[in-house]
Parts: C-alpha cells; structure tokens; sequence
C-alpha cells in the first residue's frame, strides 16, 4: 500500500503545480451546481473546524499525507497505516510511513481493501507511540490529503485535539477538475 500512496503523491504534486488555473476555472462553476450530498452534509457536522483551505494552496511547502483504518467511523475504528512526504521548496524533504497497531481486530472488509491484517501490524507500535513523531513531521505545513475530510476526522478521533494546520483536499481538485467523473477515489 506504501507504493501506491507514492503515486498519489505524485499525482497529487502535479495537481498542486497546477492549482492556480484549476481554482480560476473552478470560480466560474455555479453554487447552485455544487450542491452537497447529505452524506457530505454529515461530514462537515461531524468536524465543524475542519476547513479546506484552497486560499492558503503551499506554493512548494506542505505535506502530503495519507491513512489507512480498520473501517470507516473513528469512534468505532482505528489507525492502521500512516504515511507522509513533506516538500520544503518543491522538493522532497522527508518521509514518515508506520503501521499501526490497532486495539480492535481488524475485519475481513477493512483488510480486503487496504490489504492490512493482524500480522501486518501486530509488531507495530501503537499510536499513542508514534503520534508525537507524526505531529513532529508535520510541524505546521499544510496538509494535503485525497477525502481529507476522512483521514483529518481520523487523526482528529486518536489524537484527542483538532489539528491546526491548513488542510487541502484533493477530492475537491479533482471534482473542480473533473466534473463528469462517476468516481473519485
């Protein structure tokens, strides 16, 4: 899974390069056509500070981060995998990558798509272990995540506190990029 979150990444540092042109084109779209889905309704009321920053877009500083959990709500599940690559000047600067032991088992639905089981992460250390590190790496750079909504919740959930730093989601970029897409993942 470490391999292909490299690729977003990259995938990721091309649509930051191009950011400035999207944002432009995307004004030009409606509010009335960017209606909400209530189940994205239920995300915005389930972080209320969570706040996607495209006015604050990194020129060449930020962090591209991406997790992997046992299932899909924070209260009931956890965090499996966290990696991270920040970007000091438009050039990689660092890695961060640790699995994550879970207190809770991992079920058969969450392994079938992250490919993480028990014996993935039974050596691992615990998050309480490692989110120091994880805070250190980050520092204060903008975060840029695909569905940051999901993975800040997350981090938000485990770490007990909100995360000051600007967050940018990708999910967005491609929507503004690619409307006519069935899917975004």
């Amino acid at each position: 899974m470490y391999w292909v979150f490299i690729v977003l990444v990259t995938i990721v540092c091309v649509l930051l390069r191009s950011l400035p042109a999207i944002l432009k084109s995307s004004e030009n779209v409606s509010a009335s056509t960017r209606s909400e889905t209530s189940r994205r309704a239920k995300w915005r009321t389930l972080i209320p500070e969570y706040r996607p920053c495209y006015d604050e877009l990194p020129s060449s500083d930020y962090v591209v981060f991406d997790l992997e959990t046992s299932g899909l709500d924070p209260e009931r599940y956890e965090i499996l995998e966290i990696g991270a690559i920040r970007f000091k000047n438009g050039s990689r600067d660092g890695e961060f990558h640790t699995y994550v032991k879970p207190q809770c088992s991992i079920p058969w639905s969450a392994t079938s798509i992250n490919g993480i089981s028990w014996t993935t992460v039974c050596m691992a250390p615990r998050f309480r272990d490692v989110q120091e590190d994880f805070l250190s790496f980050i520092g204060d750079f903008p975060l840029v995540a695909h569905n940051a909504r999901f993975d800040v919740h997350f981090l938000q959930t485990e770490l007990g506190h909100h995360i000051s730093n600007p967050i940018i989601d990708t999910l967005g970029l491609a929507r503004s990029v690619l409307p006519y897409m069935s899917s975004y993942k």
